[in-house]
């Protein structure tokens, strides 16, 4: 009977804590991510496949199910879509890199439910919208990295004449952060996007 005899994937040992997959020249046109990796749920702390760039991916909505995991590093590949909302809710997730892909879309609001990340590594990617008030909340935060992306400049609206107007795109409450732990905060130099905070820019490719 077969169903008497798990397959390997079934079998994985769920006393594994890290999966490191970094520059082994992985290739595929569209990455189907082995949902069996939510059985390591309660063990798996790390996740690294980057540095592969002719792998073509994007984050499972299942991923809000490793909720072990710490460290999430897909940077180098053709990490493509957008960022699924479960990702958002990962408890104990202290550094997020997906720089240097292909993500697009927005980052929500939620980000902010990221309590433990110390390091957000967005860079060269096709993110747009704005930049979450919220990352301001995550007082743990020791690098960020934003640049080469298309945000949008932050409205704010004047209470007493109902009247906005910008503020940039990174918001005040990023800045802020830089009181605390943030020592590493990369921007672009753009003059719409510049940054009295930031402790690097960069200059967009022409």
């Amino acid at each position: 009977n077969d169903t008497d005899h798990p397959t390997a994937a079934q079998q994985l040992d769920r006393r594994v804590t890290r999966i490191e997959w970094t520059s082994n020249q992985l290739t595929a046109t569209s990455l189907v991510w082995p949902e069996e990796l939510v059985l390591l749920e309660e063990t798996l702390e790390l996740l690294w496949w980057s540095h592969n760039p002719r792998l073509q991916m994007e984050l499972p909505y299942w991923i809000g199910r490793l909720t072990a995991l710490q460290s999430l590093s897909l940077f180098a590949t053709h990490l493509q879509g957008t960022l699924p909302p479960e990702l958002y809710t990962l408890p104990n997730l202290v550094s997020l890199r997906l720089y240097e892909a292909q993500l697009s879309g927005s980052l929500a609001t939620e980000i902010g439910n990221l309590s433990q990340l110390s390091w957000l590594w967005l860079h060269s990617n096709n993110l747009s919208g704005t930049i979450p008030t919220e990352i301001g909340s995550l007082a743990n935060l020791e690098g960020l990295t934003v640049h080469g992306n298309q945000w949008e400049e932050t409205m704010s609206t004047t209470t007493t004449t109902s009247s906005s107007s910008s503020t940039g795109v990174i918001p005040k409450e990023i800045c802020e952060l830089r009181q605390e732990k943030l020592q590493h905060f990369w921007t672009d130099c753009e003059e719409n996007q510049s940054c009295s905070c930031c402790t690097k820019c960069f200059e967009r490719d022409s």
